[in-house]
């Protein structure tokens, strides 16, 4: 059947029922379950929220699969967070190449930038982006998602020449360089140069005694109430709220962090400080304190631009494996920023076949893992 005898439109509250049954229909004890897709009532919540976009494809009255994305208005972003299709329609590369183009222009008016990441979708599913124009921006190596080979790719979608307005100016860390690299091949941005100063000594107060306080409800109000009195060093986390806290006895450091403890994951998303401790050393003991959770892989979110930030998270055994140009909306113009991550498990490696892999994805997992092995290199020249 050809796409033109699809009909596309955007999911209403009459579809819930039917979204519900084809969703269980496609999920497997693979991943999670979404539990949004398992509540009749949250779901009728979801597709009113002004923060979500629905959208389906249906033929003779039949939905045959469904996409869902999150929108931040505030910077013009959105992310692809759920493709579901009927397992038994078996023409579905036909049923995504006709709906990404209409949702493309759908959103065109209130969104810059869209992304994807194979931590929902499957690398077939996002292999299909990629062939739309799609950009591959770079790897979450280890972490546990959609994607069984741990790949895990992150791409996305520049629409209104976002990227051709771009003005950056700021210098790079060195080990972020090599990740731009990848993405400025593919959208010609202009070239960035590498840091090459030398980096300031600074004195620091003792890290104090910390803790995990695992109190959802407690730890969304503190930080909500922290973000309305601007008392909070928020970093750039899109579409995902902490759960737990790391602080200690005098709250004089406070440490918001998502955990997800079904997918071994956490990312650190805010924090406030009331005492200049060394940021390595806190970022090290931050690691500590989740490895004992039973966490095996953490990432954070830091601005390009901040490569003495960067630096010290590099140095608390954090690596740089995505590089998001355009990312956050600031005045007239976008911020790009970096993704860095530290894994406690190699779940991925030579077992796993790589032939259905695109090679794009395999030179950013490249040059994480060359990265990695300097790093044990450069441990072991100091013991």
């Amino acid at each position: 059947m050809e796409t033109k005898d699809f009909n596309y439109r955007r999911a209403e509250t009459s579809d819930a029922f039917e979204l519900m049954n084809l969703y269980q229909r496609c999920c497997t004890t693979e991943r999670p379950d979404d539990a949004v897709l398992l509540d009749y009532k949250e779901l009728l919540k979801a597709l009113v929220s002004e923060g979500e976009f629905w959208f389906l494809s249906e033929l003779d009255g039949k939905i045959l699969s469904f996409f869902s994305m999150m929108t931040d208005a505030e910077n013009r972003l959105a992310k692809i967070n759920r493709v579901v299709i009927d397992p038994e329609w078996k023409e579905s590369s036909a049923i995504l190449k006709g709906a990404l183009p209409l949702l493309l222009e759908r959103i065109s008016d209130t969104v810059d930038l869209i992304y994807t990441t194979t931590r929902t979708l499957t690398l077939q599913q996002q292999e299909l982006t990629l062939a739309m124009g799609f950009k591959v921006l770079g790897v979450f190596p280890n972490a546990i998602g959609a994607d069984r080979s741990r790949v895990n790719g992150i791409s996305a979608y520049y629409l209104n020449d976002v990227l051709k307005e771009r003005q950056a100016t700021f210098s790079l860390h060195p080990q972020v360089a090599p990740f731009f690299e990848l993405v400025r091949k593919q959208t010609n941005l202009p070239a960035l140069p590498k840091f090459e100063s030398s980096y300031p000594t600074q004195r620091f107060h003792d890290l104090p005694e910390l803790e995990i306080i695992n109190a959802p409800g407690f730890v969304k109000h503190r930080f909500e109430r922290l973000k309305e009195r601007k008392s909070i060093s928020v970093h750039f986390y899109p579409f995902q709220e902490p759960n737990v806290l790391i602080t200690g006895p005098q709250q004089k450091i406070e440490i918001f962090v998502k955990y997800i403890p079904e997918m071994k994951f956490a990312a650190v998303i805010g924090e406030r400080l009331d005492v200049a401790v060394d940021p390595t050393r806190l970022y090290d003991e931050i690691s500590l304190l989740l490895r004992e959770i039973n966490v095996s892989y953490i990432e954070t979110i830091n601005d390009a631009g901040d490569v003495l930030g960067i630096d010290a998270i590099i140095r608390a055994g954090y690596l740089p494996s995505c590089y998001i140009p355009c990312f956050k909306k600031q005045g007239n113009q976008r911020r790009d920023y970096v993704v860095l991550s530290r894994s406690f498990e190699r779940l991925f490696g030579a077992k796993h076949s790589v032939d259905s892999v695109n090679p794009l994805y395999l030179d950013f997992l490249a040059q994480y893992f060359y990265q990695e092995e300097e790093t044990k290199l450069d441990n072991i020249g100091k013991d």
